[in-house]
């Protein structure tokens, strides 16, 4: 489904003039759909993609700066120079298991997250030289024009039409109706969940949430 066709089907669910709407507008109705297309994509993580990250001298990357977009999960971190992935750890198992860690220096092999888009490596590039590709989960971007397709398989664009009215239910005080559609957009954000987690497996592993 496309933009436009999304937001027709949330104006008629409405009852309301697809024409000459005398309550919901059109740029309202997008923004509900937006916000259901952000929030299905939260809880369920079906957008991944990859980007390259310069090594510098320094343990620890900001990846809500060193990405295009704020990370969700990373799920993996792959070097380029020794052609390997990354192992993930924990600061835990690091302390327990080597003296002045974050001291040492040669190819990163293994990677860990502190705080919310904080990507640490160990041990830390001896030169400001390779990159790392982060592979990871985010947001997609909200949909603008009216030919924009989520890139939702086909099957789970009914979830944001559900989810939509919702919102929209509620902002206009109808929290019974509303209720009935959530649980609707529910089970599309359940599905979406277990298509994600029926991929292959090491399509999502090993994986560290950013959370």
């Amino acid at each position: 489904m496309t933009f436009a066709e999304i937001k027709t089907d949330v104006t008629r669910r409405l009852e309301e003039s697809a024409i000459s709407p005398k309550f919901w507008t059109e740029t309202q109705i997008g923004e509900a759909i937006n916000d259901g297309y952000e929030e299905l994509s939260d809880a369920t993580e079906w957008s991944e993609t990859s980007q390259s990250v310069n090594l510098t001298t320094s343990t620890y990357y900001d990846l809500s700066t060193a990405l295009s977009t704020v990370p969700l999960t990373v799920t993996r971190v792959f070097n380029v120079q020794t052609d390997d992935w990354l192992i993930p750890t924990t600061i835990q198992e690091l302390d327990n298991t080597w003296a002045r860690w974050e001291d040492a220096t040669g190819e990163p092999h293994r990677f860990m997250i502190r705080g919310l888009w904080w990507l640490g490596v160990f041990p830390k590039a001896p030169a400001a030289s390779g990159t790392l590709v982060v592979h990871f989960s985010g947001l997609p971007t909200a949909l603008s024009a009216d030919g924009d397709t989520p890139a939702l398989p086909r099957e789970f664009h009914l979830g944001l039409v559900e989810y939509a009215v919702y919102d929209l239910l509620c902002q206009d005080g109808e929290t019974k109706k509303a209720q009935k559609f959530y649980e609707k957009y529910l089970i599309h954000e359940e599905k979406l969940r277990r298509y994600v987690q029926g991929r292959p497996s090491w399509d999502r592993s090993p994986s560290m949430l950013v959370r």
